[in-house]
């Protein structure tokens, strides 16, 4: 790319001027020779910030990122689902249980971009510049103004054997773990591999999904393994870092209690159990910096609510550089 400078066209070479005598001006120069030097840099300064302005001034300094199950696309509502993601201001929306005619209603609907992995579809404010095929999940390239990008990927992993289940079954951690490690791992794992080059550039980097297994964040003693799996791969847990005073287990959770995902229609779960099992990870050391997380139902967004999942919204303030 070329400098500001650069775009200035040579001067043109002149004869030469004869000396000005002491108290004169020079020739050809309506000014003093200190006010000519300062119309010079003042000119300067103002084609500098012409030409590098308005890139700084159009790159997006805040975006919300929302993980969104809407429950076999749509739930009680498509309708709800497109109006809690405007309702939210959310930017881009990693979509679980979404058929690709789902996605594009809803980013017909939203004015949104929308990939068209089946399932699991990305859905964008802003241009999605490459759709990324991957194993254990999806992914895209988002451009959200000329030269700034971020990466972003979306998983929902196996939901059986469910290891929150097993544990209120059989009491028995390992059991549990041994579930986690054969059911939801593989794909993990595989999606976790190939955001590695991603998560080494400079762009930031976002991984939503329905994990189907709780986090070791919220659990005394239970190394439950694919949120241990994201953290050791460089990503950070947004809502564990706004809320690190929540309640750990052991003690089950309650239906409605803070940062519960799953789930807030108690008659979908027979066996009730609830657990924080919807997540939005973003990268750790690029500068991103969370601002806040919550998450989303008809007590702070739309009603009725249309998921038998709840969305978790995060708030991030980007990078500047």
């Amino acid at each position: 790319m070329q400098r500001g400078n650069d775009r200035l066209a040579p001067m043109q070479a002149s004869a030469p001027t004869p000396p000005a005598q002491p108290g004169e001006r020079p020739s050809g120069s309506p000014f003093p020779p200190r006010m000519a030097r300062m119309s010079q840099w003042i000119l300067l300064g103002f084609l500098a910030a012409f030409t590098f302005g308005p890139s700084a001034e159009g790159a997006v300094r805040e975006l919300k990122v929302m993980s969104f199950n809407i429950w076999v696309s749509g739930g009680r509502s498509l309708s709800n689902c497109a109006a809690a993601i405007r309702v939210s201001g959310a930017d881009i929306v990693g979509l679980q249980e979404c058929k690709p005619e789902a996605g594009a209603w809803l980013a017909k609907t939203l004015g949104y971009h929308v990939t068209s992995h089946p399932g699991i579809p990305i859905l964008s404010r802003y241009p999605i510049v490459q759709s990324l095929r991957v194993e254990g999940g999806s992914g895209a390239i988002i451009e959200l103004a000329p030269g700034q990008q971020v990466n972003f990927f979306n998983c929902h992993l196996n939901p059986y054997p469910y290891g929150p289940y097993t544990l209120r079954e059989t009491a028995r951690k390992e059991k549990a773990l041994e579930h986690e490690r054969s059911a939801r791992m593989p794909a993990l794992t595989k999606l976790l591999e190939a955001m590695k080059p991603y998560l080494a550039g400079k762009s930031p980097c976002f991984l939503t999904g329905d994990f189907n297994a709780p986090s070791h964040f919220d659990y005394v003693d239970l190394p439950w393994p694919t949120s241990l799996a994201c953290i050791q791969a460089g990503l950070e847990d947004s809502y564990h870092l706004m809320n690190p005073q929540r309640r750990k287990y052991p003690g089950p959770f309650a239906f409605n209690e803070p940062g519960v995902t799953w789930t807030p229609i108690v008659n979908e779960e027979p066996n009730g159990v609830y657990d924080r099992i919807d997540f939005v990870y973003v990268s750790s050391g690029d500068g991103v910096v969370v601002l806040r997380s919550e998450a989303l139902d008809e007590r702070n967004c739309v009603k009725p609510w249309p998921s038998d999942h709840r969305a978790v919204l995060s708030q991030v303030r980007l990078p500047t550089t």
